[in-house]
């Protein structure tokens, strides 16, 4: 799931470093607790809220292509020292792609500085059965509320000083084990942590496949650069933010 680092509490100076499991992919022999008929359906925030922003509340949905469901509607909760606010997205909408996703931007009361919890709850339907998904639908997860700190201040810089993160995977990560979340909402939660840029380093391994298969190499390139591409696009549309291009 969502990996962030943090060095210090309660300044937190949060790394970005997305990477979700595959869940469909299963390795001859080896047995799988999280393989399931059903496509991976995650919530993710950031960890750390800068001061003055909306709070991005990502939904991803991976692999309905093969997996179709109904997304009825999300409900967001956010709580802080005993308030609680409730945000209801009436979606009703069928997602039957490879990568879905949308980002919700709940307004934060201006007071709420510190540990703030995040509950993001589903409703759908796939197959003709009603569900429900509680911040993700992994076998293996606790499910729990996420936790953001609402910052007070900026992050401390001199000026000229510019926070961002050399090491990030996007969607373009893809593969038997894990994936990444696409760009755009990247870059959403990252302005949202008071970063101004991030090295998106997906795998040579994937950038290579192609782009239906990542069990074969594609000699055009395609999803290298239709990648490069994304890039330059998000960094036109985005004047105070840039996504380095890379590969690891």
């Amino acid at each position: 799931m969502k990996l962030l680092s943090d060095v210090a509490d309660p300044l937190l100076f949060a790394s970005l470093f997305w990477l979700y499991a595959e869940i469909h992919y299963k390795f001859k022999g080896v047995y799988s607790r999280l393989k399931k008929a059903a496509p991976e359906i995650i919530a993710d925030v950031p960890r750390r809220l800068r001061p003055g922003a909306a709070l991005p509340v990502l939904l991803l949905v991976k692999d309905a292509d093969r997996f179709p469901v109904e997304i009825i509607q999300v409900v967001v909760e956010v709580a802080w020292r005993g308030e609680q606010r409730s945000h209801t997205y009436a979606l009703n909408q069928r997602v039957a792609q490879l990568f879905w996703w949308q980002t919700f931007h709940v307004e934060v009361p201006v007071d709420w500085v510190g540990w703030i919890t995040v509950d993001v709850r589903l409703q759908g339907r796939a197959r003709g059965r009603a569900f429900q998904v509680r911040n993700d639908n992994y076998a293996c997860t606790s499910h729990a509320p996420f936790r953001v700190w609402r910052a007070e201040h900026d992050l401390p810089a001199t000026p000229g000083w510019c926070f961002g993160e050399f090491h990030c995977h996007s969607n373009y990560t893809n593969d038997q084990v894990e994936f990444g979340a696409p760009l755009e909402p990247t870059v959403r939660l990252a302005r949202a942590l008071g970063l101004r840029f991030f090295c998106a380093t997906d795998h040579s391994y994937d950038l290579d496949d192609l782009p239906d298969d990542y069990l074969r190499n594609d000699p055009e390139l395609r999803k290298w650069h239709r990648f490069r591409e994304e890039v330059a696009q998000l960094n036109r549309r985005h004047h105070d933010f840039v996504v380095v291009p890379g590969e690891e």
